[in-house]
């Protein structure tokens, strides 16, 4: 029988990098994923017939299709917790490991584990600062207008994991973002050797530029001063995860209302200026190539030029020798005027020769031609 691994967290909390690990490690995540997008450009490795039911699932609940909300409970309508089944049973994967990835799979796991009794979840969690800033520089509109938002959804999504977690501990592997995103391999390798799945060694995965801007202490202090208990349920994460203690907050100072919103546009705003940042030094990169592939068609073209000038200064030698052989045709007359005659041909054949060496002569330069000897023409004209 094959196994069954299901990733999922709150959104923003590396659940794409790590599921491009498991995959690379043998996981068949579908053969029809969801494609990379702004926010996301190394891809979600999303399987869209699991988003597509679960988008459907929140529709029929009211709920915008994204996953964004804060209820304590969705309840799944019987028709499509009956396809939720038929999808798993009609999963045929040729790898003996199986399974996806979604966010959104978080707001039903009661549903999962009933539907995939076997499966082992891998559940990721961040920092609630980490995560809002990781919503706002993306610029998700849910949070543009109710930043507070935000911080609802990280509790509401987190919740469920830890209370999942406690009631299915040999099922679950729960481990901090940041944790795992610092070294996928052994992640994966803790989840092989804790449930004997059929993993292989994990390939690269790139995780440069994640997680690698610690957002700031004032940051961290708006959350705890708007919402307490989301650092409260981070610690129980943490604690939970074996990781330890979860650092130390700044006491909540006394912010305005407003704090959180300037955070949300400040952040949005830092996005936005890597970005062009990004696209500058991309322009950059183009504009030096085209540079460089201006100056090779200059100096080739130079090389042509010179090519051409020496061509037109043969002929105008050639030319000359020509002239010179048929002054002397005239003085020395007829008897002498066959050995020159044939000299003249002789300058022009090497002439040619030499301008075939070079590909042919410039546009606008003419051919040189001998004119026939006076006594030629009088003998054609006596034989016609």
């Amino acid at each position: 029988m094959r196994s069954v691994l299901i990733i999922t967290g709150m959104h923003r909390s590396g659940t794409s990098v790590i599921t491009a690990a498991f995959a690379s490690a043998g996981v068949d995540v579908g053969s029809r994923l969801m494609p990379a997008a702004r926010g996301n450009l190394r891809g979600h490795f999303e399987d869209l017939d699991f988003v597509t039911l679960h988008e459907r699932m929140l529709r029929a609940n009211g709920f915008a299709s994204e996953g964004f909300t804060a209820a304590d409970a969705i309840p799944v309508p019987p028709a499509l917790a009956a396809e939720a089944r038929n999808l798993v049973s009609q999963r045929q994967p040729s790898s003996p490991i199986w399974g996806w990835k979604d966010p959104r799979t978080t707001l039903f796991l009661d549903l999962w584990a009933e539907a995939v009794p076997d499966a082992k979840f891998v559940f990721l969690f961040r920092s609630p600062a980490e995560a809002i800033d990781s919503l706002f520089r993306r610029g998700d509109e849910a949070f543009a207008v109710n930043p507070g938002f935000a911080v609802d959804v990280w509790m509401a999504y987190n919740r469920r994991l830890l209370a999942f977690q406690r009631a299915h501990p040999d099922r679950c592997h729960l481990i901090d973002a940041a944790t795992a995103v610092a070294a996928p391999d052994r992640l994966v390798a803790a989840v092989r050797n804790r449930w004997s799945l059929p993993l292989a060694e994990p390939g690269h995965v790139a995780t440069e530029g994640l997680f690698c801007d610690a957002v700031s202490q004032d940051r961290r202090a708006i959350v705890a001063a708007m919402q307490p208990a989301a650092w409260e349920l981070f610690a129980a994460l943490r604690t939970a995860a074996g990781h330890g203690e979860s650092g130390t907050v700044p006491p909540p100072p006394s912010l305005p209302a407003v704090a959180l919103a300037e955070w949300s546009r400040g952040a949005s705003l830092e996005a936005r200026v890597a970005q062009v940042e990004a696209h500058a030094r991309e322009a950059t990169a183009v504009a030096d190539a085209i540079r460089q592939e201006c100056e090779a068609a200059l100096a080739e073209a130079k090389v042509r030029r010179h090519e051409r000038d020496a061509i037109a200064t043969e002929r105008d030698a050639i030319a000359m020798e020509l002239e010179a052989i048929r002054s002397r045709l005239e003085r020395n007359g007829l008897p002498v005027r066959h050995k020159i005659a044939r000299e003249a041909r002789r300058l022009v054949h090497r002439w040619r020769a030499g301008r075939a060496d070079f590909g042919g002569v410039a546009s606008g330069q003419a051919d040189v031609t001998v004119a026939p000897l006076p006594h030629q023409t009088a003998e054609r004209r006596a034989a016609a």
